[in-house]
């Protein structure tokens, strides 16, 4: 919704699911609670928080939100398994924006509208807010300015609470230390590995046909052919607007003139025009595409109410039905396919339907599916070879593991035994690899970077063997020879304060951990989900 408008596409790096969905889900509808005790599920409450119930609509309005949200994220509809995690998501948020009244968090005015103007680019034209494109592309989201400004005011008393919370976290040069002294501390540690490769010869010949057979009939999802479709649109975007239009001198000199503040140079005097000519030609030719834009979505909106075709529209706008098919319904993302937003509008319509106006960052449209070739599973013929091969590389994988597994267990024996690592290795007729020492982060000499396996090694003690390690191409042991200390006194000031931001981090993160975990405690989320009827 307002965040697949107001912010980048770009998938964003989160901490938790928890964290992700308070701060990336913005723009949420309040929600107001009764002194009454309304009846559960639909028409009554969705559940309860702080012991007051949350009406079932506002609570559906702000799940939903969530899981469009997580789609645009995602690129196409939101799995089943993650539905959980939308329904946490949306109270959560609930959750949060009642803490924030309840610990009297303020945003004023002055602040939301600074957030407005300075901080979401769909608002500004080369930088700079730019009310009439505000006031457009409200209209056409149906919010007024003050409906709008309640939602983004109710989004940034939550960002405050989160701030505040943040806030109260401080670290001494001591942790500081000890940060640059975990990020430096170094293993130097001896490598025995499986490689399934190893045991493909002798699994290849075991796999019989009735196993294949098992395995089609077990996983055909495996091999599943989703659902085609196949579309025709009508649509302009902004390259090809921009190709077509033109600013004339007097438009030039005009936009110039009537904005002497906006073109001053560093010692405060007018730029030449000559000098800000091209830049004010592109601000002109954008906005007029914009207009141009915002104009074809209203036509098309007004022709679909008055249920104009396919043909009806391309004739009136002048536009030319492209053709894109087929292509997976399930996968707006497939390379080389239309902008994913065309074929999420297409994915739901039956054949023959059209769509409502597609608004995307590039374009405005219209489209119409022309055909749908259901999701099939191949003949088992067509899929023998996929199954066959996967049963060889599970089996393969399988046996590395197991012979790891016995040789670590033998080698930890002799260990125990006080055999040294050299000879129990002799003994058991195996030739260890010596990795150059490594950090928690470094990638390790002959695996390459395998955070896993780092981090298991590290919390093996000096003079033991890790357990079994999967490390992507095979299964490995690894014995601990010795942590190599960091030395702190040559921290620069430069890697004072990266040290310092890591510690503050790693410390804030397991604030903000227990802060939740004390808010949910008080809160009490009681939810009346399950107790609602299939139908409603």
């Amino acid at each position: 919704m307002f965040k697949k408008l107001i912010v980048s596409k770009s998938m964003r790096r989160r901490v938790s699911w928890v964290i992700a969905g308070v701060l990336i889900f913005p723009f949420i509808l309040f929600f107001h609670s009764s002194a009454r005790g309304p009846s559960r599920g639909p028409g009554g409450a969705a559940g309860t928080l702080f012991g007051r119930p949350i009406p079932w609509d506002t609570f559906q309005e702000e799940q939903r939100i969530v899981r469009t949200e997580m789609e645009v994220q995602l690129g196409q509809a939101v799995p089943g398994e993650l539905m959980p995690m939308v329904t946490q998501t949306a109270w959560e948020r609930l959750m949060l924006a009642e803490e924030a009244a309840r610990e009297h968090v303020r945003v004023d005015d002055r602040e939301l509208a600074s957030y407005i103007q300075r901080e979401i680019p769909a608002f500004q034209d080369n930088g700079r807010f730019a009310p009439r494109r505000y006031q457009d592309i409200l209209g056409r989201r149906g919010h007024t300015p003050q409906s709008f400004e309640a939602l983004v005011r109710r989004d940034l008393l939550i960002k405050k609470l989160l701030d505040g919370v943040r806030g109260t976290i401080t670290v001494d040069d001591d942790a500081v230390k000890a940060a640059y002294v975990k990020a430096h501390e170094r293993l130097r540690v001896s490598l025995l590995s499986k490689e399934p490769g190893m045991f493909l010869d002798a699994i290849a010949p075991t796999i019989t046909e009735q196993d294949i057979r098992a395995a089609y009939d077990a996983h055909p999802d495996q091999v599943r052919i989703p659902e085609q479709i196949t579309f025709e649109y009508l649509g302009l975007t902004r390259d090809e607007l921009l190709k077509n239009l033109t600013a004339t001198d007097d438009a030039i000199t005009g936009y110039y003139e009537g904005r002497p503040d906006e073109f001053l140079g560093a010692d405060k005097t007018p730029k030449p025009l000559a000098e800000v000519r091209d830049h004010i030609r592109g601000t002109l030719l954008n906005e007029q595409a914009h207009h141009r834009l915002i104009a074809l979505a209203v036509d098309l909106d007004d022709a679909l109410k008055h249920n104009a075709t396919f043909e009806d529209i391309a004739n009136a706008q002048g536009l030319t039905p492209r053709t894109v098919g087929p292509v997976a319904a399930d996968n707006p993302l497939a390379a080389g396919g239309p902008e994913p937003a065309l074929v999420q509008a297409a994915a739901p319509l039956e054949a023959g339907k059209l769509s409502q106006a597609v608004e995307t960052d590039n374009g405005v449209y219209v489209l119409r599916v022309t055909h749908r070739e259901p999701s099939r599973v191949p003949p088992f013929e067509d899929a023998r070879q996929h199954f066959k091969d996967q049963l060889i590389t599970t089996r393969a994988r399988e046996a590395s593991q197991k012979a790891a597994a016995d040789l670590r267990d033998a080698l930890a024996k002799q260990l125990a035994d006080k055999v040294s690592f050299d000879a129990a290795c002799q003994s058991l007729g195996v030739v260890p690899t010596s990795p150059a020492p490594f950090t928690r982060t470094d990638p390790i000499e002959g695996l390459g970077p395998v955070p896993t396996v780092a981090a298991a090694a590290f919390a093996t003690p000096v003079g033991q063997v890790t357990p079994v390690l999967d490390a992507g191409s095979r299964h490995v042991v690894l014995f601990i020879h010795e942590h190599l200390a960091a030395d702190a006194s040559g921290l620069t000031d430069a890697e004072r304060g990266t040290y310092r931001e890591q510690a503050l981090n790693e410390k804030r993160q397991g604030r903000m951990a227990e802060w939740l975990m004390d808010v949910r405690a008080r809160a009490k989320i009681k939810s009346f989900l399950d107790e609602a009827s299939p139908a409603s």
